[in-house]
């Protein structure tokens, strides 16, 4: 096979590859969508299905066996629905479970299996609760997936055009300054739009109420977002995969889809838990 044939082959398969990665990314987002506009049982099996689907590609990297998977994220599953539809102190108890559950599972990655079964039962918690927040949930989810959604896109769109300097290659090789100030700007744009947006059905007499609220979590969010993206790549490095999972054709596993996510949202559930502040955002 000579060069042109093998570059068009390799061109061919880079189409095909974003033709993939954008589908499946507004599949996604789609779905995404749906079980927060919901909320309630459509939330909870969402919650059920991305717990169970993280317990099994986090113990998976960790070399456990095929049976300890599926068992790991049968409990998983359990745990994602108790953090959206049980009491508060059912809720605790299904975080310890599944903290416990993952840390049996990785548990011969050493420090790494706490650290990141700590983070993942936390992080997880916390994307789930947010939209079942009694009054504000379906506020605080969408704020989050419009600034998540915004740096992701951007920082690839940024990284993609500009290129320039890369952000930290040992880490991620593909991350540049550009992506990363790109995506940062856009994700904190997205937020001040995304106050104004909510502010037509919860404060229409003064839109620009919580636009500088929304502005500064913005910032904290997706520079949150960013470093979630960053740690799942170093995770991955430690295991030694390229791909949390093969789930998702063109992006890997959930872990991959949604490294960020789950940073903001433990992000955020900090924010709103600190006295004040939430008020501040509505």
């Amino acid at each position: 096979m000579d060069s042109q044939t093998e570059n068009a082959s390799a061109g061919a398969i880079k189409k095909n590859e974003l033709r993939y990665r954008v589908v499946y990314a507004f599949l996604m987002m789609g779905g995404g969508m749906f079980a927060a506009i919901a909320g309630g049982i459509a939330w909870a099996v969402a919650a059920a299905f991305v717990m169970a689907v993280i317990a099994n590609e986090w113990v998976s990297m960790a070399k456990a066996s095929k049976q300890l998977q599926l068992v790991l994220s049968v409990l998983s599953a359990f745990c994602g629905l108790v953090f959206v539809v049980g009491q508060f102190e059912l809720k605790v108890i299904g975080l310890l479970v599944f903290i416990s559950a993952m840390t049996f599972g990785s548990f011969r990655s050493g420090k790494v299996a706490i650290i990141g079964s700590i983070y993942l039962g936390l992080s997880g918690f916390a994307f789930a609760s947010l939209r079942a927040h009694p009054e504000n949930g379906i506020l605080y989810i969408f704020g989050l997936f419009s600034v998540v959604w915004a740096t992701d896109s951007a920082a690839y769109a940024f990284g993609r055009i500009f290129k320039g300097p890369k952000l930290m290659p040992i880490i991620s090789p593909n991350k540049t300054w550009a992506g990363f100030i790109g995506g940062s700007l856009c994700g904190m744009l997205a937020a001040s739009i995304y106050s104004i947006l909510a502010n037509l059905i919860i404060n229409p007499d003064n839109l620009l109420k919580t636009i500088v609220p929304w502005t500064l979590v913005g910032l904290v969010l997706t520079l949150a977002s960013q470093f979630g993206d960053l740690l799942e790549s170093w995770v991955k490095r430690f295991f030694g995969v390229k791909d949390s999972s093969n789930l998702i054709p063109g992006h890997g596993g959930i872990l991959d889809r949604l490294d960020g996510h789950l940073c903001a949202a433990l992000i955020l559930a900090i924010i709103l838990a600190i006295p004040g502040l939430a008020e501040q955002l509505t």
